[in-house]
């Protein structure tokens, strides 16, 4: 694993020792999500919005960032 996809894991578990929707949440969900774009190669001129279900979960479903 790379380092991209180390930090976007830790961002987010920050990210969910906050509420849900409240700003600090949001902040760490968006920079989760560009970190594991960023672990899958994406150019930053293709990165999108964190999806309905990228959480906890999305790493351990082997799904990728695209």
């Amino acid at each position: 694993m790379n380092r991209a996809a180390i930090l976007a894991r830790e961002t987010l578990a920050e990210a969910a020792q906050y509420l849900p929707g409240s700003p600090d949440h949001e902040y760490r969900l968006c920079a989760a999500w560009k970190q594991a774009q960023i672990a899958a190669g994406i150019a930053a001129c293709d990165w999108t919005e964190p999806p309905a279900d990228f959480g906890p979960d999305y790493f351990n479903d082997n799904r990728r960032a695209a």
